[in-house]
Order: C-alpha cells, then structure tokens, then sequence
C-alpha cells in the first residue's frame, strides 16, 4: 500500500534522521566509514544476482542503507542480534585476508525491513552531479556478476538530481549526521507536481513541528 503525500512548496528542505541499530557487513578499504554518497559500479545488486542499474548511490548508516535511486529513496533496515559474531565478519570482511567462502558466520540472525520513496512522475534519467568527492574508498570481491572485482568505488558528500521534474533539481547532502534533500524550483517550474508515495512504511503521522514520521519494524524516519 502507497501513501501519496502532495509537495506545494517553492523551496522545500527535508532533513532524514537516521535512526537504526546494526550496520551490516561490506567489504571496504578502510575500518571507518563516512556517512557519504557511494557512487553503484555494479556492486549493487538483487536477490538473483542482477545489477540493480537504477540504483545511483547508496549511504550507509549504523543499521540502515539508503539507497538512492533514479525515481525515488529505498531505506533498508538491518538488526543484528549476535554482534560478537557481525562483528568478527565485519573485520574479516573489511581485511580480506580470509578466504570469502569461511566467511559464514553462525547464528547472525539478520532481519531487514524495506521502505520505498517513490518519487510520482519524475524524470526517470536525470542527470547526475556530484561534488565534494571524499578519499574514502570501497572495494568490492564478492560479487558474483563482477568475479574480477570491483575497485575504487568513489563517495561524495554531496550529489544533485537535474530536472528530477521539469526546471526541479534535487540536492541531497548531508547534516549533524543526517540526510537532507532540497528540491530546488527554478522560475517557471510546476513544483505542485511533487509527490511522493511511501510504500511499506508503518504508522505515518505529521509532527507539530511540520515534519513527517513514520515507522518500521527496525527503526523509524523523521523528515523535518
């Protein structure tokens, strides 16, 4: 079930709090990771293995990734409840001094939960900006379309969506840890037209302060 929320602002600023628990294993280049906007070589993928293409970015935050997409933003949510034994993946992960297939660790448990953004009738090739590249980096091998590996996967602090919507750019960049998105509405532009569909997101409620909340099972959003 979707739920349509209709945008009739000039200037809109929406900041996400990410509120989670657990981060799950990836392979990276280094033990600490920024909140940033990770560019997809092809390291995003779906359960059959298959490129997810329409994915652009992703950021990762302790116990939720968001993935940036060409029409809209996927949260995912992950629990962990043995975190001696994630935590042992993760560093075995992050080293790779491992051979991949003993990396199976016992009784994780990991739950995930999904809630889709969609953004209505938006362009679905928009054109792409990113500035403030940091020096961190990602390296991937363990991806089974991509068995060569996959390297120097870039982040950035700051990325922009030309003509998301017809003379509308969407700037998304982060804040005190948070994400924020501003649709940005140059002069002729029907900014009435923005809506977003929520899909999987449990109670939904607007807060005296104007932003939106909503729950999941794993966490919660709040959009200021």
């Amino acid at each position: 079930m979707s739920r349509v929320f209709a945008l009739s602002f000039l200037f809109i600023c929406t900041c996400i709090s990410l509120l989670a628990q657990q981060n799950k294993p990836i392979s990276t280049a280094a033990s600490t990771q920024p909140l940033l906007f990770m560019e997809n070589k092809g390291q995003v993928t779906d359960f059959d293995g298959k490129s997810r293409a329409d994915i652009l970015f992703v950021m990762k935050a302790p116990g939720l990734d968001v993935y940036i997409g060409n029409d809209g933003l996927h949260y995912q949510f992950t629990q962990t409840e043995n975190m001696e034994a994630f935590v042992k993946y993760q560093e075995q992960m992050q080293t790779m001094l491992t051979d991949p297939k003993t990396l199976v660790p016992e009784k994780l448990n990991i739950t995930t939960y999904r809630v889709d953004m969609k953004l209505q009738g938006a362009n679905s090739n928009p054109v792409v900006l990113t500035e403030k590249q940091s020096s961190y980096y990602e390296n991937y091998y363990n991806i089974a379309a991509a068995p060569e590996g996959i390297t120097d996967v870039r982040g950035y602090e700051q990325i922009t969506l030309k003509d998301i919507y017809t003379r509308i750019d969407c700037v998304l960049y982060t804040i005190n840890d948070a994400l924020k998105y501003d649709f940005i509405a140059h002069p002729g532009a029907a900014y009435r037209h923005i809506k977003m569909a929520y899909r999987g997101a449990g109670e939904m409620k607007i807060l005296e302060d104007g932003s939106l909340w909503f729950n999941t099972p794993l966490g919660s959003i709040q959009c200021h």
